[in-house]
């Protein structure tokens, strides 16, 4: 959250933010305890890396949004003006990231297929969450000012 408000340099922006990334982290957790995944050091880890994915995706996002609001005055421009720019970006690095783990799936290794697994269902809801989501509350909450007429 403190690097989000610095990121922004604004406590309600970095709230704002916050919200779509505790998301993936929320299924993720879920997820385990339903399928009986074990929490250990490594399947530990997949959180903060989600965490810090998705962050970055949404700093990425926020902030294109911002530029463009700041060019158009219109917060449903600057949307879809950002969605036009960096959506299939996103799209990407994502598909990319979750072929990669994919790979784990097939090991022999169970706690590297708990890694491959958690890790595409993680990314996969942040991309939705930060598609959805961030969007939604940035129109909402209009943390960059009044719309311009």
């Amino acid at each position: 959250f403190l690097l989000l408000v610095i990121a922004f340099t604004s406590i309600r922006t970095g709230f704002i933010a916050m919200i779509p990334n505790v998301v993936p982290i929320i299924l993720i957790g879920g997820i385990m305890g339903y399928a009986k995944v074990n929490l250990d050091m490594i399947t530990a880890m997949i959180m903060p890396m989600i965490l810090g994915i998705a962050v970055d995706d949404t700093i990425h996002f926020t902030n294109h949004i911002k530029y463009h609001f700041e060019l158009t005055g219109s917060y449903r421009s600057a949307i879809e003006n950002s969605y036009r720019e960096i959506g299939k970006t996103m799209i990407m690095t994502t598909v990319i990231l979750c072929a990669m783990f994919a790979i784990f799936l097939t090991s022999t290794m169970n706690v590297l297929v708990n890694i491959g697994w958690l890790s595409i269902v993680g990314l996969g809801s942040a991309l939705v969450a930060d598609y959805t989501i961030t969007p939604v509350l940035l129109y909402i909450t209009k943390p960059f000012g009044k719309e311009k007429k």
